[in-house]
């Protein structure tokens, strides 16, 4: 499983919002440290976060495609442009960085899911 995270620099809502810091430490990046065991993909218009993450071994950070840059862009269409880039054969979980409480144990519970079950796709909400 790799772990697909689209970062915008700005936020038509939030302003900032990718970089809002919780004890110190950017959203964004609070995320990643987070994610240390995987495989992880960034699509951003930061280059701010591309020269950042060049810290981490296990993360791939790209600039997005100026086609695919602004407000409107579906993030369906960001999936897609990332599945053709890297030629993914695996199963992929999208990361919002702006939930930092997330938990690892949801993201393996959801990925064992996937895989002991016939379903093709695992969502969460709360």
């Amino acid at each position: 499983m790799v772990i697909f995270i689209p970062i915008k620099k700005q936020s038509e809502r939030v302003p900032h919002k990718n970089f809002r810091t919780l004890n110190k430490v950017p959203l964004w990046e609070r995320c990643i440290k987070k994610l240390n065991k995987y495989k992880v993909y960034i699509d951003t218009d930061s280059d701010e976060i591309i020269q950042n993450c060049a810290k981490y071994n296990y993360v791939t950070c790209y600039k997005r495609d100026k086609k695919l840059e602004g407000h409107k862009t579906s993030v369906i269409d960001l999936i897609k442009f990332f599945i053709k880039k890297f030629d993914v054969k695996q199963p992929i979980c999208q990361v919002h960085v702006t939930s930092p409480f997330l938990e690892i144990k949801h993201i393996n519970d959801s990925f064992n899911i996937l895989l002991n079950t016939d379903h093709d796709s695992v969502f969460s909400v709360t």
